[in-house]
């Protein structure tokens, strides 16, 4: 099951492991690349990538996986691609809950969920993109993603967001910088990259 939005990897090391050969088949070896560094395409309107989030900050550490968090609007790839998000048709939108209820249990996560899904992500959203420090922006989209899913809390409000960014450690001056012109046309350019892959 993919738990990521999207994911890509960017970089691979020459030589890091080798896969067992069967030895009734005689087949030697395989040498095995290993990922060393990694995007990740994310919207806090989906809870997979809340999941996902989760998954890669357990294992980037033993991976020794450099991770780069990159915000996108959800939408605005539905659109590009005539889809409609799951929470738009009914019966998908509850199959996605039980999904995602029944991988949080396994992940040890607490489901809770927004107030109302799905909601407008592009203020959180623009608060990532406002980080230029990747390690920074990780640990701010996992304080976001976490309020959504796991607190239940409305990140539409700027008082939550203004609360998130104390408990990561962040300037709260972050939050005058999203309407700047140079905030919104970087958020662009994630999702443009994200768009540019499927081409």
């Amino acid at each position: 099951k993919p738990f990521y939005y999207g994911f890509r990897p960017l970089a691979m090391t020459p030589e890091c492991a080798f896969c067992t050969a069967d030895r009734r088949s005689g087949v030697a070896p395989a040498r095995i690349q290993r990922m060393t560094q990694l995007q990740f395409f994310f919207d806090v309107v989906s809870p997979y990538a809340w999941l996902g989030w989760h998954e890669l900050n357990a294992c980037r550490g033993r991976l020794e996986l450099e991770v780069e968090p990159l915000p996108v609007l959800f939408g605005v790839l539905l659109d590009a691609r005539g889809g409609v998000g799951p929470a738009e048709i009914p019966e998908k939108r509850a199959y996605t809950f039980r999904d995602v209820q029944r991988f949080a249990q396994l992940a040890g996560l607490r489901l809770s969920g927004p107030p109302r899904h799905p909601f407008n992500p592009l203020k959180a959203l623009r608060l990532c993109a406002a980080l230029s420090d990747r390690e920074a922006r990780f640990r701010c989209a996992g304080k976001l993603l976490d309020a959504a899913w796991s607190e239940g809390r409305a990140l539409e409000h700027e008082d939550t967001l203004r609360e998130l960014l104390v408990a990561a450690q962040l300037s709260t001056d972050l939050l005058d910088s999203i309407s700047t012109t140079a905030v919104k046309d970087q958020l662009r350019a994630y999702v443009g990259s994200e768009l540019v892959l499927d081409r």
